[in-house]
């Protein structure tokens, strides 16, 4: 999971999560999957991406839209990608955020 914030990277119930960095290991997957997939034109090795939930953080929902722009920000990294057969499944905290209309318009 991604579980993007524009928040600092700290300590949450005695785990140590990496909110705003979540974004940099993001930007390497993209990465790596485009260097992995050649031209994007299905002569490469991915056949599809899936992300397991959780784009953004619950914490987005403490200022007003930053919901919205944390979400437009995670999926412009997935947009990179040369794989466009990207699948999302809607984790708990992407719904701290959005009800399930808006997800499907954003993510299917």
């Amino acid at each position: 999971d991604v579980q993007y914030a524009d928040v600092p990277d700290g300590y949450a119930s005695g785990e140590y999560r990496y909110w705003r960095s979540s974004l940099t290991n993001l930007q390497k997957a993209v990465d790596w999957w485009n260097s992995e997939n050649g031209d994007g034109n299905g002569n490469g090795s991915i056949s599809f991406i899936t992300h397991l939930g959780d784009l953004i953080d619950g914490k987005n929902t403490k200022q007003k839209g930053q919901s919205e722009s944390s979400m437009k920000l995670v999926l412009s990294h997935f947009e990179r990608s040369t794989c466009k057969n990207i699948h999302h499944v809607i984790g708990n905290h992407d719904l701290y955020n959005f009800d399930r209309k808006a997800l499907y318009t954003q993510l299917f």
